[in-house]
């Protein structure tokens, strides 16, 4: 009986370690944008906020904000997919939209729960 439960320990040690993996931050590089724009503002920015490409510089920033305004969704853009983000209501989501960033969070499929954004350059 004792080798049965020294058995079902060591093969529950692996699923431990693999549960543990999935419950941990990570973090990725890539682009907080919006629901509607995706991975690209351009198209979005020349027919329905033109004004914006001679603004302030950052028209990514101020198109992510007007279409999150507009009823769109934050979401995170990593190598062209796009992942959708669970806490929307992270005040760091407004101040890095349309930046790229080091995202850290929790991602169990693809929807991505936020802990922490910062801007590549503070790497």
């Amino acid at each position: 009986m004792k080798h049965v439960f020294r058995s079902l320990w060591c093969l529950s040690m692996p699923a431990g370690f693999v549960f543990s993996a999935l419950a941990a931050d990570q973090t990725w590089e890539g682009q907080i944008s919006d629901s509607l724009c995706g991975s690209s503002h351009d198209q979005m920015i020349a027919i329905k906020y033109p004004d914006l490409q001679t603004s302030s510089g950052a028209p990514g920033h101020e198109c992510t904000l007007a279409c999150v305004k507009g009823g769109s969704q934050y979401v995170f853009v990593m190598k062209r997919k796009i992942y959708e983000i669970a806490n929307q209501n992270l005040d760091a989501l407004r101040a890095y939209a349309g930046n790229t960033v080091q995202l850290t969070g929790k991602k169990p499929g693809d929807k991505i729960t936020v802990s922490k954004i910062a801007s590549s350059a503070e790497k």
